[in-house]
């Protein structure tokens, strides 16, 4: 999966999971103050991700540092390096 794959991948999951227009998710979106993300949200958008990526980020891994929707993508990426995901996002609920 190329970066812009996930980085279109994961913009649709953070659109969905917190009810933004996918044009809104951008690299400089950020999180909680853009998007409207609380820390409940961050751990639920990872643990889709986790799911959706097939990858798995620990506990201590999680942290203030991710801001921006691009921060959440490189965190992804790093994860997806050499995977496939596992449930395919292509459209809307």
């Amino acid at each position: 999966m190329t970066r812009n794959e996930l980085t279109e991948k994961l913009r649709r999951i953070v659109s969905i999971h917190l009810g933004v227009p996918e044009h809104m998710v951008i690299e400089t979106s950020e999180m909680e103050d853009d998007l409207g993300a609380d820390d409940l949200d961050m751990i639920e958008l990872i643990m889709d991700c986790e799911l959706v990526f097939n990858i798995e980020i620990p506990e201590e891994e999680f942290g203030d540092e991710w801001k921006t929707f691009k921060d959440l993508v490189d965190v992804i990426a790093s994860k997806q390096v050499g995977r496939d995901p596992v449930i395919k996002v292509d459209q809307k609920e």
